[in-house]
């Protein structure tokens, strides 16, 4: 678990324009972000999806960040944006670790990172780089922070779960094979288990194995594949039946009623009966919905980088009216 230092949500005042970009393993989107103050609260979203060829993958931070950015300026030709200066938020869909492990580019910390990115889009008007991960915890929890008071965003880092080797009794030699033929072997354990990069591969390598050679679109192949992904929605359900149980306990609540977002073509793919009965069974106290959202990591970068520009605003209007009382109180 790590904290994102993010302690603010929005709170509906927020208007503007902003950037957002969302990378992924194998692409990147970027988003076009208009918050809009009418009646009604609106929220207007451009966007455009980037692939990552292959030897930008496996390069360096710079060419990862360098194509990112040509990308971004022809996103910003394509949506007349040239010459606006706009605040920029950039998230991961995937979590990323403490190192560099997203699959592009092996060696990179994120500072390393932030760096990168401000520097391959300084010749643009962009006024700030936002870095975010996801969800919201009791501060108290949080062990890596000072302080018990409010709440903090914080990245679960679940992905990385089994990286110490608690999940060696489960692990199959299948995963065993495409951990260590990945790009990152070693780590990641849970997110190779469950995420929709991964389990074509572990279909494959199981088909491929001398047991089951030539099971191709057969009843058994079929099987086969929906048995991955069953394991999939029941390892997920078990993740997120952790956490609900683990919130229930720290509020001392009999029973818990919230909304998780979601996104990504595995739920939406997928038939997610399987996810559903799973954590109705290991958090039978805890009523989860999930509301699928279109970009939402995109969305949510944007979002924070809006509440991070009215926090900055609203520190600078401090300190001008402490620095007037200061002046008054020496004349």
């Amino acid at each position: 678990m790590l904290p994102t230092f993010v302690r603010s949500t929005p709170d509906g005042t927020e208007k503007g324009d902003f950037l957002a970009l969302d990378l992924g393993g194998t692409h990147f989107r970027v988003l076009h972000v208009r918050v809009m103050e009418e009646e009604q609260k609106m929220l207007k979203m451009d966007s455009q999806i980037c692939a990552i060829p292959q030897e930008i993958m496996l390069g360096t931070g710079e060419q990862l960040f360098d194509h990112i950015a040509a990308c971004l300026s022809e996103f910003l030709d394509s949506q007349n944006l040239k010459g606006q200066t706009l605040p920029l938020g950039f998230t991961f869909s995937s979590l990323i670790l403490i190192h560099w492990t997203k699959g592009e580019g092996s060696e990179h910390n994120a500072y390393y990172l932030t760096k990168c990115m401000s520097f391959s889009i300084q010749d643009y008007d962009i006024s700030s780089v936002a870095m975010v991960n996801d969800t919201m915890e009791e501060m108290k929890n949080v062990k890596r922070v000072e302080g018990k008071d409010g709440r903090m965003c914080i990245n679960t880092e679940w992905d990385g779960f089994g990286d110490d080797g608690s999940l060696e009794d489960i692990l199959t030699k299948f995963d065993k094979v495409v951990d260590r033929t990945s790009i990152n072997p070693g780590v990641h354990t849970f997110e190779k288990m469950i995420s929709g990069m991964y389990l074509g591969e572990i279909v494959r390598r199981v088909e491929a194995s001398e047991a089951l050679r030539g099971i191709w679109l057969t009843p058994m192949w079929f099987d086969l594949s929906e048995t991955i992904s069953s394991r999939s929605a029941r390892l997920s359900a078990a993740a997120l039946a952790t956490i609900g149980n683990r919130i229930l306990a720290n509020r001392g609540l009999p029973h818990l009623k919230t909304t998780v977002g979601v996104d990504g073509t595995v739920y939406k793919k997928h038939p997610n009966d399987k996810l559903q009965k799973v954590l109705r069974l290991l958090a039978p106290n805890c009523d989860i919905k999930f509301l699928v959202s279109e970009d939402c990591s995109g969305k949510g970068a944007a979002m924070i980088t809006a509440v991070s520009q009215q926090l900055a605003l609203q520190s600078r209007l401090l300190e001008e009216s402490d620095g007037e009382e200061e002046n008054k109180m020496g004349s």
